[in-house]
């Protein structure tokens, strides 16, 4: 049963931080939460649920050399992204 549907991560951050409920919530959206602060990060068996994210443009369009060369810096990121990430919230290595 659905008691509550919010719009946007920082709502429901504030909602669980105000004590209105629990959420399942991205790595990414508590990153910068970290361990301080109102929300606690449980450790949950099975999780987490691992996401492939994608960059996606229109097939056949001709993309703008920004366009060209945004696709190439974010393939080129991908290492140091997740290691920012894991610098941020260590145990996130364990699920990578």
């Amino acid at each position: 049963n659905v008691a509550m549907e919010l719009s946007s991560n920082e709502a429901i951050k504030h909602a669980v931080a105000s004590g209105l409920g629990i959420s399942i919530l991205s790595i990414h959206s508590l990153a910068l939460e970290g361990t301080k602060g109102p929300i606690e990060i449980l450790e949950v068996e099975d999780f987490p649920i691992l996401r492939k994210w994608y960059l996606v443009y229109p097939r056949g369009r001709f993309l703008s050399l920004t366009a060209q060369k945004f696709v190439e810096f974010s393939a080129s990121q991908e290492q140091f992204i997740t290691d920012r990430l894991v610098k941020l919230w260590p145990d996130l290595a364990k699920y990578l």
